[in-house]
């Protein structure tokens, strides 16, 4: 199967990507494409979440 290896660009983690990852193509397709891991991916969308919950509140 092939793999393409990818940088996450917000904590510098190593991943290897098979065919099956979301990301696969993009990444294959140009190799410096802003890639991010799914453990970065979900800290942002609970930080952006938990800013958003703060935002209304204050509405």
């Amino acid at each position: 199967m092939k793999t393409v290896e990818a940088v996450c660009t917000i904590c510098g983690k190593n991943n290897t990507l098979n065919k099956l990852h979301k990301d696969f193509r993009k990444v294959q397709a140009n190799p410096g494409a802003v890639y991010v891991c799914e453990m970065c991916s979900n800290r942002l969308s609970a930080e952006a979440a938990k800013e958003n919950d703060l935002l209304r509140k204050k509405s």
